[in-house]
């Protein structure tokens, strides 16, 4: 998995981050998982530059969609 950077601001916290990066809060875990060397603080200092896992594409088939979607 590839991956984009984002530089830090003041106030910025992972889960602030992720919905961002994602849209979702939920990728706020694979954001600090890329960036082991940062601590764990709740919010996180300015300018810090972080790695951002680039999300996966997932290619859907028409075939494997209902007649209705197709």
């Amino acid at each position: 998995m590839s991956n984009t950077t984002y530089i830090t601001k003041a106030g910025d916290t992972w889960t602030g981050i992720s919905f961002k990066a994602y849209g979702t809060i939920s990728r706020a875990g694979d954001i600090s998982d890329a960036n082991p060397l940062v601590g764990c603080s709740a919010v996180l200092p300015d300018g810090l530059v972080l790695a951002i896992p680039i999300q996966d594409t997932v290619s859907i088939s028409s075939q494997n969609l209902p007649p209705w979607k197709r």
